[in-house]
């Protein structure tokens, strides 16, 4: 799960969470190969990345952490962006609702969340959020 926090005065902080210790590794390490970055604009790419690795700047804004999304709740809301793309669909239907709830909790007004392309919003949350791209599963909460 990767979400994005604001925090006072236009400081943002990601939260790059997941309960497997290797994707933690991996992501820690901050290394992409060249081929993700295909359809990143350029003028994107060069001004937060060098040598297919995130700036410094941009790496300390991203906290790594292990983190049960079934068992702990996230760890600074309120939240601008929740992005949990496929992983709901290996919870049972009880269980996504309640993570579905707990990410609507969690997000801000105005807030967005976005869900993996093969995932469905149900149950309560479904009703507190308005669907903005259905092919993309992007949705937002009203402020």
């Amino acid at each position: 799960m990767l979400v994005l926090e604001t925090l006072g005065e236009r400081r943002a902080v990601i939260d790059a969470t997941d309960i497997d210790r290797l994707s933690l590794e991996r992501t820690q390490q901050a290394t992409y190969p060249h081929a993700a970055f295909t359809e990143m604009p350029v003028d994107l790419k060069r001004r937060y990345f060098r040598d297919d690795q995130p700036l410094p700047g941009v790496r300390q804004l991203v906290q790594v952490r292990q983190h049960d999304l079934t068992r702990e709740p996230p760890p600074h809301p309120p939240y601008d962006l929740i992005v949990c793309r496929n992983v709901a669909i290996y919870f049972e239907r009880t269980a996504q609702e309640r993570l579905f709830q707990v990410f609507v909790d969690a997000l801000a007004p105005g807030g967005v969340l976005l869900l993996g392309k093969v995932e469905t919003l149900f149950g309560p949350a479904r009703e507190r959020l308005t669907l903005v791209d259905p092919r993309e599963r992007i949705y937002t909460k009203p402020a």
